[in-house]
Formats: C-alpha cells, structure tokens, sequence
C-alpha cells in the first residue's frame, strides 16, 4: 500500500529580474500609464499593494472585463471603473495611455466590433501567474512570469512605495453625484429605484450582479458606494448563474443576500426560488422587467452594427403570451412585490430583508 504524503506548494514565486519591469515602470519620461488588474489581484490578496504601486507611479487604475470578483479598492482616487466589454470601447480608452501593465489573465472581450482592442503603438508589461496566459493575445514588449501578489509586495518594497492610509469616502456627496447621474424622471427613472434600493443596503452585504442589459448600471453603483462584496458576471458573460449563487451566498452567510437579474436571464435558473423557500434561506431577489431578452438583442445589433428600428428579433420577446413572473415567482414560494416608486422602496426592502425565505422585487424598466 502506497503511503499517503502531504504535499507542500510553494506557489508565491518572485523572478530574480522582477527589477527589469520596476526599470520600465519607473523609466522617465516613458509617457502615461493605466495599470489593468484582472482576477489574479484578487486571488492573491494583492489589491492592496496594487493601490500602493498605483499611487506612487501615477498610474490610472481599471478593471479588467468579467473579472468575477474584487480586484481593486474602488475607493482609490485613481480607479477609473471597468473596461468595457467591446473591443472598440476598450481600443478608445486604451488610447488615452502610452503604457500598459496587464496584472492577470488578459484583457477578455464580449465582442468584436470592428477594431481590434489594443492600439498599436500602447507598451504592454505583462505579469501572470501563467506561461500559458503571457501574451496569450497580443504580443508584449516585457511578459514576467510570477505570483501576481508577490510580486506586486515585492515591486512596492523594491520601489520604496509608501504604506497608504484607508481611503474614505465622503458618503453624502458620492449619493448625490450619482442622484444627479440618475435622476427619478425621464427616460431612465427606473435607474434612482435601483439607486434608492442599493442605497439602503449594508455595504457588507452580497450583491450579485448577472449579465443582465442593467448589469453596468448595478455595477457602476455598487462600486462607487463601496459595497464589499460583489459578485459579477463570469468571464466571457453568462446567464443562469446568479439566483442559485445568491441563494448559496445567502446560506453560507446567514445573512440576506441580493441578487440582480432581468426578466430574460431568470428563465434559466428561477427555480433556484424554491430551494430558498424549501430551506427558509433570506435571499432577494431583484428582477428587471423589460418583456425581452434584452441583453441579446444588443448583442444582436452590436454584432450586426444595425440599431433596433432596423433589426428583425424572432422570439425575443414575452408578449404572446405575456410572461407573468410575479405569479411564477410566487408560485416557487418567494413573497413578491413591485417598486414603482422611491417611496415604496424602504418598505418592501425591510420586510424583505427580515423575512425568513425567499423574496422576488420587480422593477418595471423602460423600453
């Protein structure tokens, strides 16, 4: 009989000339710099040296697209949100800088619409933890391969960075920049609803977030009111995932989650409602109404460059017969209710929060 061994990893590896990339990021007048960070900041409890290193090159600070999960303080001065999603969104950011360090996989993409997503004459250090993903994509004027979060320890100390306070948030005037972004009337009043809900929940609270056509808005609001624990869509984008994570968030944490999806998305996974109700799990669900698969319709055009006055849907839509969620929802055991107005919004969200089971909040959005 084979003994059994214990097997130790020793996996937070650090190349001898990690100073070649200090040298290049330190190098003057190298011109301007954004630093990505993708899932391996995250993995490798690195977001604080990433904050550091980014604060004393001067360097703006993104996102990758579909990065999963926290990767970034997004309460650094000097964080610019996520990278969009499409290569030409990506292309025009990218081109306001002349260097890029790549921290993680790769900068993923959704869709191609006509350009590539690097511009040609961008500079791209590239650190990962993988020989497989170094310049998987596009080719880089310096690869390292290393531990992302040792490393970054090992470029803050070699570059003499300073330890940095907390950032703070003034809490009042970010609520009110983003009122202003997202004001109750005209053609988007559905997004203060989202607005007033998010605001009324504990920062420390889960969120999840699918790739619904409001998951940019969520995002953008959960991220700039600093909520801890966000969970965004897979990479490479996803539908169904979502109402089974928060129901398992929910039961790990004993605490109510809430999760985000759109009448489209919660056709693939609404059952996940009962097992809520089944185990009394305290589970929110939040449901965006359009009476369409929305999402794919963007995708559609974008795919196409047509606009939606020009395309021809088939089975997109839920109006023949009208899909009535509210009665699915409640019929899978959750208790349901419609926010039509910022009033409603404390109410329903504490008898929610306090209810021992599932509850499905609809938001009728705009067309």
């Amino acid at each position: 009989m084979v003994g059994l061994r214990r097997t130790t990893v020793l996996d937070d590896v650090v190349p001898a000339s990690l100073y070649q990339l200090a040298e290049a990021l330190m190098a003057p007048d190298a011109g301007s710099l954004a630093i990505v960070a993708d899932y391996a900041v995250g993995a490798s409890d690195a977001v604080v040296h990433l904050s550091q290193l980014a604060s004393w090159l001067e360097a703006e600070v993104y996102s990758a697209p579909f990065h999963v999960q926290g990767v970034v303080d997004p309460l650094h001065p000097r964080y610019r949100g996520q990278l969009p999603a499409t290569t030409r969104e990506i292309r025009t950011v990218l081109s306001r800088y002349d260097r890029l360090l790549l921290l993680g996989e790769k900068i993923d993409t959704f869709t191609f619409n006509g350009v590539q997503a690097i511009p040609p004459n961008l500079k791209i250090y590239h650190l990962a933890p993988s020989t497989r993903q170094l310049g998987f994509d596009y080719p880089c004027d310096l690869a390292v391969l290393g531990d992302v979060g040792a490393c970054l320890k090992a470029l803050v100390d070699q570059l003499g960075a300073p330890a940095l306070t907390r950032f703070h948030q003034d809490r009042a005037a970010v609520l009110a920049e983003l009122q202003a972004d997202y004001p109750d009337q005209g053609a988007h009043a559905s997004d203060a609803l989202i607005l007033g809900l998010l605001d009324q929940l504990p920062r420390d609270c889960h969120l999840v977030t699918e790739g619904s056509s409001e998951d940019a808005v969520v995002q953008r609001m959960a991220i700039t009111l600093s909520f801890n624990n966000v969970h965004f869509a897979p990479r490479g984008g996803g539908l169904g995932w979502a109402m089974p994570l928060g129901v398992g968030l929910a039961l790990g944490s004993g605490q109510p989650s809430v999760c985000f999806v759109g009448d489209g998305g919660a056709q693939f996974s609404i059952h996940a409602i009962w097992s809520a109700a089944r185990y009394r799990i305290p589970v929110v669900f939040v449901c965006f109404v359009n009476h369409e698969y929305r999402i794919l319709k963007d995708l559609w055009c974008g795919a196409l460059n047509t606009s939606f006055d020009q395309a021809h849907f088939v089975g997109l839509d839920f109006d023949d017969p009208a899909l009535d969620l509210e009665s699915i929802a409640r019929g899978y055991g959750a208790r349901t209710a419609w926010l039509r107005d910022t009033a409603t919004i404390k109410r329903e969200l504490d008898a929610s929060m306090q209810h021992r089971g599932p509850s499905f909040l609809l938001i009728e959005r705009e067309a």
